[in-house]
């Protein structure tokens, strides 16, 4: 669904910087490329060998046309969030106009690291290291930061949490994440949710991170 919400505004993306956050296969960066973006950094704390998929993916699509290899520059980083700072690669490509996420907020322990991830990259806009009230980091211009949070409603109640408080169909580990972001100075807004399934147990929604 972050896909085609950026197919439906690629103004977006469109020369925009960009880092994908959790990559995995680099669907969702590729896609981004695809759209016109300036530059784009596929980044994951995953295993080696996924990390050289994401490039063999971004290479097939350059060879085949689907991104303008001469308009676009995609490349691939290992990050791992929990580590002190982004990888040279990432620092190297900053700044940032959009910070991309897909699926990424599913793991519980995961969302304080993903959260300082996020903060980190912002950082990077400049301006001393201190992010603005507008998340641009003083260094002019606004960095955008858009996941995908694919609801696990029930696969959370078998582990134990049971549902949100907003009912069926939204899971809790979504809620779990905006209390984290919020306790990391950040605010997570929903900006749209898309039912895939009847039953509502496989939603997705968009959330739009600022600085607090």
């Amino acid at each position: 669904m972050l896909i085609e919400f950026l197919r439906e505004n690629d103004d977006v993306v469109r020369d925009a910087s960009v880092v994908e956050l959790g990559s995995g296969t680099g669907a969702v960066g590729i896609a981004a490329a695809a759209l016109g973006a300036r530059s784009v950094i596929l980044s994951d704390g995953g295993s080696d060998s996924l990390v050289r998929l994401a490039k063999d993916n971004a290479s097939r699509n350059v060879a085949s046309g689907a991104i303008d290899g001469e308009k676009t520059t995609i490349d691939v980083a290992a990050y791992r969030w929990n580590d002190a700072a982004p990888p040279p690669e990432i620092i190297a490509a900053a700044p940032f106009d959009l910070i991309l996420g897909s699926d990424c907020t599913y793991s519980v322990s995961a969302h304080g690291a993903l959260c300082d991830a996020v903060k980190a990259l912002l950082a990077l806009r400049g301006g001393g290291g201190e992010e603005s009230e507008n998340g641009d980091g003083g260094g002019g211009g606004r960095c955008r930061v858009i996941l995908g949070h694919q609801h696990r409603t029930f696969a959370a109640f078998l582990a134990g949490r049971g549902f949100a408080a907003n009912g069926w169909g939204r899971d809790p580990h979504l809620d779990m994440f905006v209390e984290t972001a919020r306790g990391r100075g950040l605010v997570a807004n929903e900006i749209q949710t898309t039912k895939l399934r009847w039953h509502g147990l496989l939603n997705v929604t968009l959330l739009e991170l600022t600085i607090a």
